[in-house]
């Protein structure tokens, strides 16, 4: 316990600047996920929904003999390739900046 409360002193004597801080850091991620978590599960569950409460204009051709039903289910593809880049990405930063808030809780 010690050890750790020693390296805290040293990291925040050795910045020059003050971090942001740890909790409005982990609000932002909390918002984050659940605004990734809502739009995955909003085009995960827009295929079946509407398959079920609309089967007529599912059916109907969009283009060369494929339905509206194909067009989302490719749609969903590109879609949650790009949720899963943009979390990626932002998880990434997220953690940079928490280093940068706690330097003193690094992984070994």
């Amino acid at each position: 316990m010690d050890q750790s409360r020693e390296r805290m002193r040293e990291a925040l004597e050795e910045s020059e600047e003050w971090p942001e801080p740890m909790e409005e850091l982990i609000k932002k991620k909390n918002r984050f996920l659940v605004r990734i978590t809502l739009g995955f599960l909003g085009v995960y569950f827009a295929l079946p929904l509407g398959i079920l409460f609309f089967p007529n204009g599912m059916a109907l051709e969009v283009f060369h003999h494929s339905t509206v039903a194909w067009a989302m289910a490719f749609f969903q593809f590109v879609v949650i390739w790009g949720l899963g880049s943009l979390y990626y990405f932002k998880a990434k930063r997220f953690d940079q900046r928490m280093e940068k808030a706690a330097p003193w809780r690094r992984k070994t």
